[in-house]
């Protein structure tokens, strides 16, 4: 005779079981009660405690049947395909940053003063800087551009470039 503990005999609750079943809740946002009226459209006896005890299959000895497992998950799956939406916005990208309480008075003066909102405010000094530095960089390519015509002799101290040290080389 082959005696066996019920310990033996029951089913290990699987981890892949378990996330599934708590995906629904966790991941998916799907109401509890929600998901016990459609398990008792197949069993009419399943509850809330015995939900609870699902997700909790090993201190319990219960698992959900597959069946039941299968059916949540497929009525729920389209909950699972709902992209996060696109920002609806014409400049959908955000910039911040933390300023002391004197900077933000200042800066809180200055908005009020020039008749601009925040958005507005920032965005023209954004634009003012990225101009003024490609501005910059066109300027300093004419100069590399003319100095380069007239050739290595017409190049001064202001040419010279400082190497690791500091110290000047041509």
């Amino acid at each position: 005779m082959n005696a066996r503990s019920s310990s033996d005999t029951m089913i290990a609750h699987t981890p892949a079981d378990v996330k599934r079943l708590s995906a629904l809740r966790d991941e998916r946002h799907i109401p509890d009660e929600d998901q016990i009226a459609a398990v008792r459209s197949l069993y009419p006896g399943f509850d809330g405690p015995l939900l609870s005890k699902c997700r909790r299959g090993q201190r319990y000895g219960i698992q959900m049947r597959e069946d039941a497992l299968d059916l949540l998950c497929m009525m729920f799956a389209q909950d699972a395909q709902k992209r996060p939406k696109k920002p609806r916005r014409r400049k959908p990208n955000r910039v911040s940053c933390r300023l002391s309480d004197a900077v933000f008075d200042r800066l809180q003066v200055l908005i009020t003063a020039s008749g601009l909102t925040v958005q507005a405010y920032l965005e023209e000094i954004i634009l003012r800087t990225i101009i003024n530095e490609a501005k910059g960089a066109m300027k300093n390519d004419t100069e590399r551009a003319a100095d380069r015509s007239r050739g290595p002799e017409a190049a001064g101290d202001g040419d010279a470039l400082p190497d690791a040290h500091g110290a000047d080389r041509r």
